[in-house]
């Protein structure tokens, strides 16, 4: 279940939608993320792949941008996979108690019930003695 939870939002950041980012991360700016991921564009290489300074500094931004994003998208997963970890442990420990305690109730009712019967083999005992006093040719089990 939560391993699908994650594969959602890991398509739906692939997919360009990171709505749940909310800028709750100072890398995380929501009018800058675009659809592509890093790998899918050029990076620049060095300063005589572009011929003038302007062109250099959109390249540099684009990929300031790309990095912010890829930021962002890793960020977001952390989080996704933290809350999925503290819902998991939380269900676990619930669990657990659970188990402690039927645990617990068991043992008591396995006490209970051998204390009856140990009360009632007493009985018996006492009852089979009583009856071959009163018959004494008759054998009792």
């Amino acid at each position: 279940r939560v391993h699908g939870v994650i594969e959602s939002q890991l398509s739906r950041f692939r997919g360009g939608d990171f709505s749940l980012c909310g800028g709750s991360s100072p890398e995380c700016d929501k009018d800058n993320v675009t659809s592509k991921r890093r790998g899918d564009k050029p990076t620049m290489k060095n300063k005589g792949d572009f011929p003038d300074s302007k062109a250099a500094a959109d390249a540099l931004n684009r990929e300031l941008s790309e990095l912010r994003n890829e930021v962002c998208q890793l960020y977001m997963l952390l989080e996704s996979e933290k809350n999925c970890h503290n819902e998991k442990q939380e269900i676990w420990e619930r669990e657990k108690k659970l188990v402690v305690e039927y645990q617990r109730q068991l043992q008591t009712n396995y006490s209970n019930v051998l204390q009856r019967n140990q009360i009632l083999e007493k009985e018996i005992h006492g009852l089979t003695k009583e009856l071959e006093k009163l018959d004494p040719s008759v054998q009792y089990v």
